[in-house]
C-alpha cells in the first residue's frame, strides 16, 4: 500500500514538473529598429497579430531600447488598439524610466537601456481574429533622438 503511494506521488510530481515547465507561446514578438536612432513624431509604428483564443488573458509589452544619452526620464506615446468588428481602443501612456535617484530603471548593458514596460497586464481581447496596434511618439521634440528600437510583446498572461 505504502509503495502504490509513493508512485502515486511521483506521478503527480512529475505532471506537475511537466506543465510548469512549458513557456506560453508569445503571440506576437515584433521590433521595429530606428537605424539612425531617431524616433520621428509622426513616424507611427504598427503592428499586427492574430488572437485566437480570446477567453485567455494577455500580457501586453511596450519594448523600448536607447542610449544612455537619451534626454528625458520618461516615454510618452499614443496606443491604439484596432479590433477585427471595426472598434478601437485608444489611451496615452506615460512611461517611468528613471527612479528618483535619476538612475534608468530598465537593464543596462553597454551604454545601451532595454526597458520593458506594461501597457496592459491581464488584458482580454474581446473576439478572435486579426488585431492591429498603433503606437504613436507623445514627446515634445519633433526627432526624438537615441532610440535604438520600440517593441510589443504580447503573451498569455501568468
Amino acid at each position: 500500500m505504502k509503495l502504490s503511494r509513493i508512485y502515486c506521488l511521483a506521478s503527480w510530481l512529475v505532471l506537475l514538473a511537466v506543465f510548469s515547465s512549458c513557456q506560453r507561446p508569445e503571440i506576437i514578438s515584433e521590433t521595429k529598429v530606428f537605424d539612425n536612432q531617431v524616433w520621428n513624431r509622426f513616424d507611427i509604428l504598427e503592428f499586427n497579430f492574430n488572437i485566437t483564443k480570446p477567453d485567455m488573458t494577455y500580457d501586453v509589452m511596450l519594448n523600448f531600447e536607447h542610449t544612455e544619452k537619451y534626454y528625458t526620464d520618461h516615454l510618452t506615446a499614443n496606443i491604439t488598439f484596432y479590433m477585427p468588428g471595426g472598434s478601437m481602443r485608444s489611451r496615452d501612456y506615460t512611461f517611468k524610466l528613471k527612479n528618483e535617484k535619476l538612475e534608468w530603471l530598465g537593464n543596462v548593458a553597454n551604454k545601451t537601456i532595454t526597458h520593458e514596460l506594461p501597457i496592459i497586464l491581464g488584458m482580454k481581447f474581446p473576439e478572435a481574429g486579426s488585431y492591429k496596434m498603433r503606437l504613436e511618439s507623445k514627446m515634445t521634440k519633433f526627432n526624438l533622438e537615441n532610440i535604438k528600437s520600440v517593441g510589443l510583446n504580447i503573451k498569455p498572461s501568468k
